[in-house]
């Protein structure tokens, strides 16, 4: 078998070049025939068709989680506030016992250093 030509290679990619655009251009040719919905009952999103009751059942889906979001950013909140009354709390008796015991020591350094000096 010879070997062929770069010529004939070329002429070969060509043909082959032209048959991929041709099929290209009969697809797209056939995707403008494809039924699409009436243009006044649609919206195109990003390429895809939608109906108006599509979209609206959409849009409520979406509301309806919007307000579910909102109830648990608020719940949250409270718990958070709530905890932070806690942890002010606990901080507050951690101090208040520190403060008394270094008072007791105080006094009992006081103590001390009267006994020393009689």
């Amino acid at each position: 078998m010879p070997t062929p030509t770069p010529l004939e290679l070329a002429g070969w990619l060509g043909c082959l070049v032209g048959v991929v655009m041709g099929i290209n251009q009969v697809m797209r040719l056939l995707d403008r025939f494809k039924e699409h919905p009436p243009p006044r009952d649609t919206y195109q999103v990003k390429g895809d068709y939608v109906t108006r009751s599509e979209w609206k059942e959409v849009r409520e889906e979406v509301d309806g989680l919007a307000g579910e979001l909102r109830e648990s950013v608020v719940e949250v909140r409270r718990e958070l506030a709530h905890d932070k009354e806690i942890t002010n709390a606990a901080a507050e008796a951690r101090a208040e016992k520190l403060h008394t015991r270094i008072s007791e020591v105080l006094v009992h350094l006081t103590r001390i250093e009267m006994s020393r000096r009689k």
